[in-house]
């Protein structure tokens, strides 16, 4: 039908259906290995993990999110501890 035509060329479908149980797992293990050392805020472990996801959004072509001087895929904040 018509409707599904269209439903089909939307981004946010065709986006939704590029995600695959596959890539889900393998993002997962990688973000929640040991390597990863439970990525506390402000830690080694945390800046990998956003390292990672960064990349694979720049993989993808995905925009970064963050309109601020510096990497647009990162928001700065202060931590203190």
């Amino acid at each position: 039908t018509m409707g599904t035509a269209l439903a089909q060329d939307d981004p946010a479908t065709r986006f939704a259906n590029s995600i695959t149980q596959e890539d889900l797992k393998k993002h997962l293990l990688i973000l929640a290995s040991d390597a990863y050392e439970g990525r506390e805020t402000g830690e080694k472990g945390q800046k990998m993990a956003a390292e990672y996801i960064q990349k694979h959004f720049e993989g993808i072509k995905l925009s970064g999110p963050v309109p601020t001087k510096g990497n647009p895929y990162l928001q700065s904040f202060e931590l203190y501890k």
